[in-house]
């Protein structure tokens, strides 16, 4: 094998140029197919990290309303508890509610510094036995097992504090009490399908009265949340044992539940209910429904299982591509080296060694080339991790899969970049080879014209798609969207102090020659407000409507 790979280098230093284009052409394919694979392995590993990711469902919701159904990412804050306490194969559950959505005010002050932040999720003492998070200082078990704690990211930490050795700092939140930060975590990775800055702990809501009245009216508190199983406004997920199973539950023991401990809480006509279990690792790319975590966030989604296929398949085509390119040149390079293949079936060298020839050849230049692919792809990795908002890297000793996918980008290259060629002149007579004006013949040249079509095609439809892509993306940043955006600006107010002088604000605004018009409204344009369904009788039967509203002043149109 040492002889074939000196052969080989040797060649390659003979002829320079064949060689750096070869080269060239496998460096950018494979550094392509590099940067579309670490995507994809980034995309299909949402959430797997999760100790017990495998045993983890996330309770979604199933509404029908006279035969109009709509599928909910939350859930009502009854259900998760009810479901744990009936079926032994439920272990534990945790909720996620994210108050700044429902509450008002939600403002903290420490030492005369006030901070709002959007992220910030009230949570079951039980999260870190669900989701696995690295702590910075604090532990899992303490961290949010008593009402008024409340837990930072690192981020959120350098952001308000500075540093992140803040346990035992106490904020206060107006109407609701003094909370104390318990531990400091690490930030979320970017594969993860629920991102939040930062955790209190759910049993504070329950001290939080005078919050809720504010926002709500007179009599309304957490407890009326977890006494409506119609109303949905957590996320809730369940850890189960082997025994549980989904579609089982659903057809044997949802009904006789759902008589026992719902049928008699909400309006039964016309209205019907049931769960989703959704797997935790499959949310990313199987989920699209209503208040996903990210919908704020995200509300254009990209990634789910087609559009994996989609990136795979390109994928596997620039490798494809380039290695048409590399026995395209090989063969237009035959005339050097078709009276050296002759000599050497002539002495007597078998197919076997012939083909072990070519694929060492196709395997050094394919070995020198992954290595210009590795740099290239180190070089822009930053700037493809920006542009796409994902967290990719070659660290093979953080993810074996990175090594697998280095690994078969390689051989498949190197294999299929050998055996093309190797087929081309192994099965050439050497008559034909040593002849003094070589025809290449029918098979041959047909074998080159098929594959100069595949390239061409390949290259083709490639570039097309790209055009396709660029035009699309064009068309969603300039579309219209109903208003014009230039020169509107939203104000966001979240203390009550700054809410009760927002006439005095608009006064301000409106005395300033560079401002035209002034509107209030209780959402940003651009965020998801809340959903209402309502039947309407009509004369001519019942109707269901669906609607987002806002409130706002008549300017506002």
């Amino acid at each position: 094998m040492s002889y074939l790979i000196k052969i080989g280098l040797r060649r390659l230093s003979r002829e320079k140029g064949y060689a750096i284009v070869n080269i060239l052409g496998l460096t950018v394919g494979m550094a392509s197919a590099l940067i579309i694979f670490l995507f994809l392995r980034h995309e299909t590993s949402y959430d797997n990290y999760h100790h017990h990711q495998s045993s983890i469902y996330r309770v979604a919701t199933e509404l029908t309303i006279h035969n109009h159904t709509q599928q909910y990412a939350v859930s009502s804050a009854a259900i998760a508890p009810s479901l744990s306490d009936a079926f032994a194969e439920i272990e534990s559950y945790v909720r996620i509610f994210l108050p700044s959505y429902f509450l008002h005010d939600m403002v903290f002050y420490h030492k005369g510094k006030a901070f709002y932040e959007d992220d910030l999720f009230a949570v079951d003492s039980t999260f870190f036995s669900f989701f696995s998070c690295e702590f910075i200082s604090g532990t899992p078990d303490m961290a949010l097992s008593k009402p008024f704690s409340i837990v930072f990211t690192r981020s959120l930490a350098l952001e308000i504090f500075g540093q992140t050795d803040i346990v035992g700092q106490q904020l206060t939140l107006s109407d609701a009490g003094v909370f104390t930060i318990t531990a400091v975590i690490e930030d979320q990775p970017s594969n993860s399908h629920f991102q939040f800055r930062g955790l209190m702990s759910l049993s504070s809501m329950n001290h939080m009265s005078d919050k809720f009245k504010l926002s709500f009216g007179e009599g309304f508190g957490w407890d009326t949340f977890t006494q409506a199983y119609g109303s949905t406004v957590v996320w809730s997920y369940i850890k189960v044992n082997e025994q549980f199973s989904p579609a089982d539950f659903l057809a044997n023991q949802w009904s006789v539940f759902y008589d026992q401990h719902i049928k008699g809480l909400i309006p039964q006509e016309h209205f019907s209910m049931k769960p989703l279990f959704q797997p935790i690792t499959s949310i990313h790319l199987d989920s699209d429904i209503n208040y996903e975590l990210s919908s704020e966030r995200d509300i254009m989604r990209l990634m789910n299982k087609e559009m994996v296929v989609v990136f795979l398949t390109i994928g596997v085509f620039l490798l494809f591509l380039a290695a048409i390119n590399y026995t395209n040149m090989a063969i237009s390079h035959f005339n050097k080296k078709r009276k050296e293949m002759a000599m050497v079936k002539i002495l007597g060298s078998k197919m076997g060694q012939l083909l072990a020839g070519f694929l060492t050849e196709s395997f050094v230049i394919a070995s020198i080339s992954m290595l210009g692919a590795l740099v290239f792809v180190e070089f822009i990795i930053g700037w493809v991790n920006d542009f796409l908002q994902v967290n990719l890297s070659l660290y093979i000793f953080q993810d074996w899969h990175v090594v697998v996918i280095i690994a078969g980008v390689f051989l498949f290259t190197a294999l299929l970049s050998g055996l093309f060629p190797a087929i081309y002149f192994i099965y050439t007579p050497p008559v034909r080879l040593l002849a003094t004006r070589f025809n290449a013949g029918k098979n041959s040249l047909l074998l080159k014209r098929i594959l100069i079509t595949i390239q061409f095609s390949v290259a083709v439809y490639m570039v097309a798609s790209a055009l396709v892509v660029y035009r699309q993306i064009n068309y969603i940043q300039d579309m219209d969207l109903g208003y014009d955006v230039e020169g509107v600006f939203a104000i966001e107010l979240h203390a009550r102090e700054s809410k009760e002088r927002i006439a005095e604000l608009e006064k301000i605004l409106q005395k300033d020659s560079s401002v035209v018009q002034t509107a209030r409204s209780n959402y940003v344009f651009s965020m998801y407000p809340i959903k209402h369904t309502i039947l309407f009788n009509t004369q001519e039967g019942f109707v269901v409507r669906s609607f987002n509203n806002i409130q706002t002043t008549p300017d506002y149109i």
